[in-house]
């Protein structure tokens, strides 16, 4: 039963009936005349392209001596143009590689200073700090010796010795 089930269902999803409506077409009566119109412009303006190529390949090969130190000079001026469009764009990119450069090597100073001005500080808080371990050194043995001395004192004053017996001085 469960396997006729997953054919029933298998063969259901297949079934041309159950497909998903195409959407409905645009080419009704209404836009027939429109597209048309859009179809006749495309195929005028590939005629015109085409008309305007083969009148400039036939004014190339027949052309006059007129007609070929014009179409020379249009080659000229289109040329320079495009060589003065490039040399102005070489221009700008060198600009702005230059700028980029300078930025960089203004950013590399300042880093390099803010890592100089770091390091003086670095090494005035280690020479505080070891200026202050060592005064806290010199702090402890005199503290040591005053302590000694102290001990001494109260050995010296002490009316018992070691052994337990009492002594005067």
């Amino acid at each position: 039963v469960h396997g006729d089930t997953c054919f029933v269902s298998m063969a259901s999803r297949m079934s041309i009936v159950n497909r998903k409506r195409a959407a409905a077409s645009r080419h009704h009566e209404e836009n027939a005349d429109a597209a048309a119109q859009a179809e006749e412009e495309k195929w005028a303006r590939k005629r015109a392209a085409r008309a305007a190529r083969e009148q400039e390949i036939i004014s190339g090969i027949y052309a006059s001596e007129d007609d070929r130190i014009k179409k020379r000079d249009e080659m000229q001026a289109f040329q320079m143009e495009a060589m003065q469009w490039k040399a102005e764009e070489l221009r700008r990119q060198k600009d702005a590689d230059e700028q980029y450069l300078r930025s960089r090597d203004s950013i590399e100073t300042m880093m390099g200073s803010l890592e100089e001005e770091h390091k003086r500080q670095r090494r005035a808080y280690e020479r505080h700090l070891m200026d202050e371990n060592i005064r806290l050194a010199n702090l402890r043995a005199q503290r040591d010796i005053e302590q000694k001395l102290r001990d001494d004192e109260l050995a010296r004053n002490s009316c018992f010795d070691f052994g337990g017996r009492h002594t005067l001085r």
